[in-house]
Parts: structure tokens; C-alpha cells; sequence
């Protein structure tokens, strides 16, 4: 399993954070897992509905500031997506990105 479930029952898809270690606390990996996740299903006219959920006890603790134990990027970001969010794109991507289209959105 990885950081990130995804699953469709009929016309709606299911985005499972799955850290519940860490209370799903947003790493870059999950975070850009997340969007491109929201952004493939925007692109599916299957999708009809999006529930956004997180694994354990949490919905999501907020951000993961933890660094790595060895200090190397473990994060499977390209170059330019890392830039991009030292400059705060996937905060700023994750808030307002999602809300395009017409489709229904929901939180569980």
C-alpha cells in the first residue's frame, strides 16, 4: 500500500490518504498524489462524485514537517515539482485547483 487509495464504487471515487502513522499528515508525496488524483478524476465523465477521506483516526493532521532522518528528498517529486513547491505551489494548487469543474465534491 502506498500513501495514497484510490477507488471507484459506481460514479463515485474514493482518495484515501493512508498515513495513519502520522494522523495522514500531508508529505510533498501525498500532497501532489492528492491533486494529480483530484485532477485525474475531473477528467473522467464517471466521475460524478469525489470523497476525500484519511486512513485511521484522522482526517489529516495538516502538514508533515518532519524532515527525513538522512536529509535526502524522499519525496519521488521531479526537479521542477520540488521547486514549485518551495515557492508554495502545492499548498496554493491543493486550495483552489480542485474547486474547477462542475462536479460535486465532498469530505468524509
Amino acid at each position: 500500500m502506498g500513501v495514497l487509495e484510490v477507488s471507484q464504487d459506481g460514479h463515485v471515487r474514493t482518495i484515501r490518504m493512508n498515513r495513519p502513522e502520522k494522523k495522514n499528515a500531508l508529505s510533498l508525496e501525498l500532497a501532489w498524489g492528492v491533486i494529480h488524483a483530484v485532477e485525474d478524476a475531473a477528467q473522467d465523465d464517471d466521475v460524478w462524485l469525489i470523497g476525500l477521506r484519511g486512513t485511521g483516526d484522522a482526517f489529516c493532521s495538516g502538514l508533515d514537517l518532519t524532515p527525513s532522518a538522512d536529509g535526502v528528498d524522499h519525496s519521488g517529486l521531479t526537479e521542477q515539482e520540488a521547486y514549485l513547491d518551495d515557492l508554495g505551489w502545492v499548498s496554493w494548487r491543493s486550495r483552489w485547483r480542485p474547486t474547477s469543474g462542475s462536479w460535486p465534491r465532498a469530505a468524509a
